[in-house]
């Protein structure tokens, strides 16, 4: 079977609105990394106030949890060989961002 493939490594938060977790001074959850294999991509980001790490498929635009646990062990033991899943300080909310 072919390796993954690193399609989008940028770290950047993910702007979910959780009015109850909403003051925090940091993003909640972060994008870590987006890997495809076999014409499937798989978005992979953290929780940072839970400290979990989360992989779902991207099928139309839409994000599915991975039901299989040998693809989401595959996709979870490549991002971190690779280094995606190491623990980082969060990404931080700019002064306009915090507190609305």
């Amino acid at each position: 079977m072919q390796d993954f493939q690193v399609l989008d490594e940028k770290r950047y938060p993910l702007k979910v609105k959780d009015l109850n977790k909403d003051l925090l001074p940091y993003w909640r959850f972060e994008h870590r990394v987006t890997v495809g294999r076999s014409f499937k991509k798989y978005m992979v980001f953290v929780d940072s106030l839970e400290a979990k790490i989360y992989i779902e498929e991207i099928t139309d635009g839409n994000l599915n949890l991975v039901e299989d646990e040998q693809t989401w062990h595959a996709v979870f033991n490549f991002v971190k060989e690779k280094g995606y899943c190491n623990m980082m300080v969060p990404i931080m909310k700019t002064a306009v961002e915090r507190f609305t």
